[in-house]
Parts: C-alpha cells; sequence; structure tokens
C-alpha cells in the first residue's frame, strides 16, 4: 500500500492567469490554511506548500500567464488521481476557468470549483445497499466532502431514502437489472428502452466528470467500463461479486482493470493478489459485503426449540410471487412440529400492500404487532419488517431465502442459508459454499430440509462457520477511508474549509471598497 500513498500523496494546485490578483488570492489561502491548522511554507517560485499531520503535501502555485483571459485551475496528484486520473492518452486539460478580475471573485470562484465530491455509482439492488452503506460511513469520516449516487438499475429508494442525492436518470426494467443469466430477460429490457437508458446515464456521467471529483464504482467490471468511458477518468472499484473463486477474472477483464481502474478493492485476498500479479493495482481490505450491517460477526451456539427464521423473499418483481412459496415453507414447518418465529424482510422497493393482498389471497389474516403487520394462518404468524438487516440477523438463527445479497450477508454472520435450486443460486453457492443447501422449488422439500438443519447441532454448527468463513471479515469501507485521508482527501476537505472561509472574507472586504 505504501507504493499507492508514494503516487497520490504530493497534490498540485495551479492558478495560471494575468494580473496580480493571484497573489492576493495565495495570501489570503495562506491566512486561512494556517487557521485551521495546517503548517503552510513558501513553496517553490513564491507559491505555498502545505502539509498535514499524515505527511500529505498540496503545493499551490500562482503562475503569470499574460496571455490568457481568464484565471484556469490544473490539478494534479492526491486522492483527486487516485479515483480521478484521465487515462492514458487523455489531453491533460485545466480543472476549470475563474472568470472576474477581483480577488473577491477569483476566491468565491475557486471556493466553488474546488467543493470535493465523491460520486459513487453502483449496478443492482445489492450493489444499492453497499454503496448506501459505504456512502454513509464515508459521510461520517469525510462530514464537509458532497457524497453523490448514481445508481444504474432500479430506482435508487435504497440510497434516496437514506437522504443521497440520485443523479442518475433511472427507470426501472423488466428483469430487475438481472439480464446476464436469461436471453429473455435482456430482450425485454431492450424492449423497454434499455439502449436509451443507458445513453442517458452515459451522458449525465460525462457531464458530471468536471471539477474536483473522485468517482467511486461498487458492482464489477461492466460499471467500471461505463463509467471510465462516460468520464474518461479511472474510478476506484469496490468489486462486490468478481473473485477467483468464482469463475475468476477473463483476461479481457484483467486489462479493463488494468488500463481503466485507479484502484481495485477485492472482496477476498486471492483475488487481490491474482490481480496485482497481472499488474492491476489492487487491495484486500476487507470484504465490502460484510461491511453493510456495521457490526463484526460472532459465532453462533446451537439454536433453540424457539428460535427464529428469516424469510428473504429478495429485492425484484419476482419477490411477489416468491413469498407465497416462503409462506407456504412456515406452514409446512410449523406442521412439522417448528414452534420458533418467522420473520420476513420486505425490501424498500417492493409495494407492501401487494404483497399483504398476495397474502390474504393464501388464506393470511394481516394483524397488527405494534407497529409492524403479522400474517397469521392457524398456528403460523410471519412479522413483516422493512429496512435493513441488522436487527433480525441477530435475532434469528436460519434463513429461507431467495435474496442475492442479503443471503449472503446472513451467511456471513453464521446464519445457514436455504433455497431454491436455480441458475442464480447455483452461481451464489460457489460462493457461500456448504453454508447454503439448494432444494427444489417445492415448500414441503424444503421445510423438511430447513427442520432437519435446526436440528442437527453438528450440521449447524459447520453449515454457520462455513459461512463465516467463506463470506470473511467487514473492514473495506474503513479501509478505503483510510486509503483516501492517506491520499489527501482529509487535507482537500481542510483546505476547502479554510477556503470558504477566505472566501466569505474577502467577499466582504471587496463589497467595503469603493
Amino acid at each position: 500500500m505504501s507504493n499507492l500513498f508514494d503516487r497520490f500523496n504530493a497534490l498540485r494546485l495551479t492558478l495560471r492567469g494575468r494580473g496580480g490578483h493571484l497573489r492576493e488570492v495565495l495570501g489570503s489561502l495562506r491566512r486561512a490554511l494556517r487557521d485551521v491548522g495546517l503548517r503552510v511554507e513558501e513553496g517553490p517560485g513564491g507559491g505555498l506548500s502545505v502539509a498535514s499531520g499524515a505527511h500529505v503535501e498540496l503545493f499551490l502555485a500562482a503562475e503569470l500567464r499574460e496571455g490568457l483571459r481568464d484565471v484556469e485551475v490544473w490539478w494534479t496528484g492526491g486522492a483527486l488521481s487516485l479515483g480521478g486520473e484521465r487515462f492514458r492518452g487523455k489531453k491533460p486539460s485545466p480543472l476549470g476557468k475563474l472568470e472576474g478580475s477581483r480577488p473577491e471573485e477569483l476566491l468565491s470562484g475557486l471556493f466553488g470549483l474546488l467543493c470535493p465530491t465523491v460520486v459513487v455509482a453502483s449496478n443492482g439492488h445489492g450493489e444499492d445497499a453497499i454503496a448506501a452503506a459505504f456512502m454513509e460511513f464515508f459521510r461520517r469520516s469525510f462530514p464537509f466532502v458532497r457524497v453523490l449516487a448514481f445508481p444504474i438499475v432500479g430506482d435508487g429508494l435504497a440510497l434516496s431514502e437514506r437522504g443521497f442525492e440520485v443523479v442518475s436518470p433511472l427507470r426501472p426494467m423488466p428483469s430487475g437489472g438481472l439480464i446476464k443469466y436469461s436471453l429473455r430477460a435482456l430482450y425485454m429490457d431492450l424492449k423497454a428502452g434499455l439502449l436509451g437508458l443507458l445513453l442517458d446515464q452515459f451522458r449525465a456521467m460525462r457531464d458530471l466528470s468536471s471539477g474536483n471529483k473522485v468517482l467511486v464504482c461498487v458492482g464489477d467490471v461492466f460499471l467500471l467500463a461505463f463509467v471510465g468511458l462516460a468520464s474518461g477518468l479511472k474510478p476506484v472499484l469496490v468489486s462486490t461479486a468478481k473473485t477467483v473463486r468464482l469463475r475468476g477474472f477473463y483476461p479481457f477483464e484483467v486489462g479493463v482493470l488494468r488500463s481503466m481502474s485507479g484502484l481495485v478493492l477485492t472482496r477476498d485476498p486471492e483475488s487481490a493478489s491474482f490481480l496485482r500479479g497481472r499488474g492491476v493495482e489492487a487491495l484486500y481490505l476487507g470484504n465490502p459485503v460484510m461491511d453493510v450491517l456495521g457490526e463484526m460477526p460472532i459465532p453462533r451456539g446451537v439454536p433453540s426449540q424457539s428460535c427464529g427464521v428469516l424469510l428473504l423473499p429478495g429485492s425484484r418483481s419476482s419477490a411477489y410471487q416468491d413469498m407465497g412459496l416462503l409462506l407456504d415453507v412456515a406452514s409446512r414447518m410449523v406442521d412439522d412440529g417448528f414452534g420458533g418465529r418467522f420473520y420476513c424482510l420486505v425490501s424498500r422497493g417492493l409495494n407492501l400492500s401487494a404483497m399483504l393482498q398476495g397474502a390474504i389471497e393464501r388464506g393470511f389474516k394481516v394483524l397488527q404487532v405494534g407497529e409492524r403487520p403479522c400474517l397469521c394462518k392457524g398456528k403460523t404468524a410471519v412479522e413483516l419488517w422493512s429496512g435493513g438487516l441488522e436487527h433480525l440477523v441477530r435475532r434469528c438463527s436460519l434463513v429461507v431465502g431467495l435474496g442475492g445479497t442479503a443471503n449472503q450477508i446472513c451467511a456471513g454472520f453464521g446464519l445457514p442459508v436455504v433455497s431454491v435450486d436455480d441458475k442464480a443460486r447455483r452461481v451464489q453457492k460457489r460462493l457461500l459454499g456448504e453454508a447454503e443447501v439448494l432444494v427444489k422449488r417445492d415448500a414441503a422439500e424444503m421445510a423438511k430440509v430447513a427442520l432437519s438443519v435446526l436440528r442437527d447441532p453438528i450440521l449447524y454448527s459447520h453449515m454457520s462457520l462455513s459461512g463465516m468463513s467463506n463470506m470473511g471479515s467487514p473492514g473495506c469501507f474503513r479501509g478505503m477511508v483510510d486509503v483516501f485521508r492517506s491520499c489527501g482527501l482529509g487535507l482537500l476537505e481542510r483546505m476547502w474549509v479554510a477556503l470558504s472561509s477566505a472566501s466569505d472574507e474577502t467577499l466582504a472586504e471587496g463589497r467595503r471598497r469603493p
């Protein structure tokens, strides 16, 4: 990691223009930067050299260019280059231009131009959940850095409902974004306008790439290539699914990562080692999927007779049909003597009314238990929850689920998973290993397997430990924040706060001038 820091811990901000006002701007910056506790010294050529406690250096230089009409702002190095370095061969261009001639106008323009912004792109329902959790962690670590969400699949509710500004054009597709397993799903999405949507998103990302931006992709190589081609920059990729444990990386994918990524953060150490051996800047800092709940998994004991079972219908449009199957599984388990409780997580993007109506049609009654609806039929009661997984993971001992990322999170926290045997789940099982049992799509068979896992302490313990081992530990988010801070993002944030103060003071002084 030290080589990475050596590449990015020297930042240079250059103002190129005519007139002596540039010196006044640097003088205002010098005072403001010292006011926020940064060490400021005279740099080469009459510029400024700024250092933080992390030994990250920022050089501010003023270059007089009498031929320029406006002031150009040039930027190299630092955290901006980590997630915003231009492709090799791309012609360098200024960060922006400052119009005006008065010092207060220049400083105010510089303040707006240098606002540190992180754009987080994601391409899937699970990826949106991971991106939202990362953005919350990031915002707590860098409260003055602007964070924007750029989902390209679904409706972005997982991000907008948590208070993040969604800046990408969105239109839900029939497949819910899952097209790689079905040509029919791809055809339906194309018919619904997928190409037009991708073109709109490409243009939106291209327009976003100007200014003081760091780009982060949460997803796969396709997302990295899409964002990179649209922006002309090299984003940071948080690889959520690709791993040498599952199909591995094709040669063309390695080539894309090597040429188009600023940094790749993998979900397991083997993938990071594989990519580094092929010239890709890659690190393993923890599994990003395991960071979603914001806590460490702990080994589980043998489940009791009254343990909880978590039902996961998933977050795609098929969840309404899958909910019926899960309710039948719950009823079968009760008929076979299960005395515990059932909880069902309803994704934010699903229509709860439609979900309840489907349950009523299967003979369930809807009762209100405290703040949550409960589906009841005979001795079977299923409590419906919305929101995050964190509370349910602690309450439950087993998952009967048709989710994607949610199934993985639960397995990583030691909950054995029972799911249906289909193409998507067979791919997922290669990640989860013996933590997951795949059963034909039959309620009686699924109930039988779920009860056998709960009633066999040796099997339960083996599946629980297997899930925790295969998913690894959290730590990716904290590691990412440390990487960005070590590459100067914290210094950029403090500089921007200082610039805000300097801009206000200079603007007030300018108003007092005759």
